[in-house]
């Protein structure tokens, strides 16, 4: 079975600046070891208009739609943690939901900022870039 593994907003961003360890991901991926899925409002949050690397990266990467499940879930991990409903938090709540959905570890620069979802989405793990 290949690895599955969910890259939150860092992590693009990560693998966009060149970051050693989301490129080593994107080097599973070339390999036929892993892939690597990212859900819509991650790119949201990441683009800011084409560039080469980009393009180049949403090659390595399936960007899937935030299913119904996930965003209802997102919704409830902010309530259940007291969250203010911004767009980070948002955001790393349906990347939480997500990866729960699709049972994937996340990989993030924001580590501190995922774990507040940690309790809501135990299943999920959640590695550093």
């Amino acid at each position: 079975m290949i690895a599955r593994y969910v890259f939150d907003t860092g992590a693009l961003i990560g693998a966009e600046r060149g970051d050693a360890r989301a490129i080593s991901y994107l080097g599973l991926v070339a390999l036929g070891r892993a892939d690597i899925v990212t859900p819509t409002v991650c790119v949201v949050a990441w683009w800011r208009g084409r560039t080469d690397k980009r393009d180049r990266l949403l090659r390595s990467i399936l960007v899937e739609p935030l299913p119904l499940a996930a965003a209802k879930a997102a919704g409830v991990a902010l309530a259940r943690t007291k969250q203010r409903v911004e767009s980070n938090l948002s955001i790393d709540a349906a990347v939480m939901a997500f990866a729960a959905l699709v049972g994937a570890p996340v990989v993030t620069s924001d580590r501190a900022d995922l774990e507040r979802f940690a309790d809501v989405f135990p299943g999920v793990r959640i590695l550093s870039v």
